[in-house]
């Protein structure tokens, strides 16, 4: 598995399974250490064909159940989002241009022409992440129909559902500024090079994902690219601590239905472990 491939993964949130509470689901409700009522969370994936999504029965019933509705970050608070977006840009003197040869400029222009209608120049000082989320994400065509996190958006927006985030778009923004411009720019070739050949990896995460299969996913190991593991801790499991705090504020607050990153469920550094060591008693649940 190359770089680009490696942090598709990441950067929708999948990692290898070390270890995690016994079964194998992409659902858990979390109980016990003194709730009264308890709380769920889903492992999603943030593009994926929603006709293949075989707990949409159990999502909507659990978000209908619960009172709050957290994601990674509070895609409804968009005045914090258009407040941060100076954050998108890069300190003087630094673009991404900067980090690419001449063949590269001409690559990645004429993917964003192709894909956006306008070329690198027009990104050229913004921070790598915004062009490699486009990259990523296919141009950022994700929607409803292909992506659990905006179906679980529109699901708790119907069901008149409170939201929140386990962390801000500053936050997440910060968390890049820790990765030097010249290893973001590597992966945005990377993925870009995917993106050009396909990529079987791609495939195999939405075959298990479809079939709601948290251990086969973690057949896809990460850590066979050096640079990928050197920054795990930034990019998964430094989150992933934070995160339970926070996770813990909510669910004293009343029940909650969480979605995040499948992979960040995963692992003795995951969030499904983490909840368990914190006292909480985790439960797979399975489609009917």
């Amino acid at each position: 598995m190359n770089r680009g491939t490696a942090l598709l993964c990441i950067f929708f949130s999948w990692q290898i399974l070390h270890a995690q509470p016994a079964g194998n689901s992409l659902l858990w409700e979390i109980s016990g250490n003194g709730m009264a009522e308890s709380s769920y969370i889903l492992g999603t994936m943030h593009v994926f064909d929603m006709d293949d999504f075989i707990l949409a029965d159990e999502v909507d019933s659990l978000i209908e159940h619960t009172q709050t509705t957290v994601l990674e970050m509070d895609l409804t608070d968009t005045m914090a989002i258009y407040n941060s977006v100076i954050q998108l840009l890069m300190p003087a003197g630094e673009t991404i241009s900067k980090y690419l040869t001449d063949a590269e400029y001409a690559k990645l222009d004429a993917y964003l022409t192709e894909l956006m209608g306008t070329g690198l120049a027009s990104f050229d000082n913004t921070k790598p992440i915004f062009v490699m989320s486009i990259v990523l994400m296919g141009g950022g065509s994700a929607g409803e129909d292909n992506s659990v996190d905006l179906y679980i958006l529109d699901e708790a927006d119907y069901a008149d559902k409170k939201f929140g985030g386990l962390e801000t778009f500053s936050q997440q923004l910060a968390m890049f500024d820790s990765i030097p411009y010249a290893d973001q720019v590597r992966f945005i070739m990377d993925a870009l090079e995917d993106a050009n050949k396909g990529d079987d990896t791609r495939d195999a995460l939405s075959d298990y994902y479809a079939k709601n299969d948290l251990n086969q996913l973690s057949t896809l190991v990460l850590a066979d690219d050096p640079l990928m593991t050197a920054y795990s801790d930034v990019l998964l499991f430094n989150r992933n601590r934070n995160w339970i705090p926070v996770m813990e504020k909510y669910m004293q607050e009343g029940p909650v239905f969480f979605g995040v990153g499948a992979g960040h469920l995963v692992g003795p550094k995951g969030v499904l472990e983490l909840l368990t060591q914190a006292g909480y008693t985790l439960t797979p649940i399975l489609p009917k």
